[in-house]
């Protein structure tokens, strides 16, 4: 049985209470019954819960582990390529060419290196400008607490909490 279909049977179990044609003490125990399995339901979410935060634990592990791996791989492309680089650049060829592959020497675009950030010209820098919402602060609003405010409320939820 599902847990919702538990919750339906307990509530009907529940209605029934009010019955005075019931059996209250059969109700009371199948209430009792249904409360139980309820419970022991709950625990199998719990478990399974801990399983899944096991399992995302995992998964932050081999994203870190992959991504190690990843940058290595990339080092050694840089180094790969650094090195027909040099050996072009000692034997002065321009051009090399494979049954596979064709390797050029070129001038990459001039890039920009800074030396001392505090004498660039102002012109240069960009300005960025963000913007967020103070959710904290909307709070304390009086409009916003009273339900007076068109642009935002309050909202009080029900949650767990699992230790």
């Amino acid at each position: 049985m599902t847990l919702y279909e538990m919750e339906e049977r307990f509530i009907d179990l529940e209605d029934l209470l009010t019955d005075p044609d019931a059996d209250q003490k059969a109700v009371k125990e199948e209430l009792n019954k249904i409360q139980g399995e309820i419970l022991d339901k709950l625990g199998g979410y719990l478990k399974m819960r801990g399983n899944l935060l096991s399992d995302i634990q995992e998964l932050n592990s081999e994203i870190v582990r992959l991504n190690d791996r990843r940058k290595m791989i990339e080092s050694r492309i840089e180094g790969i390529e650094n090195a027909l680089l040099a050996a072009m650049q000692l034997t002065g060829k321009d051009k090399l060419e494979t049954s596979l592959y064709t390797v050029k020497r070129k001038l990459a675009p001039p890039s920009v290196v800074i030396d001392d950030e505090a004498l660039v010209p102002k012109e240069f820098w960009k300005e960025k400008i963000t913007r967020t919402l103070d959710k904290k602060s909307l709070k304390t609003d009086p409009d916003v607490a009273n339900g007076k405010a068109e642009y935002a409320h309050l909202e009080k939820k029900e949650t767990i909490s699992i230790s």
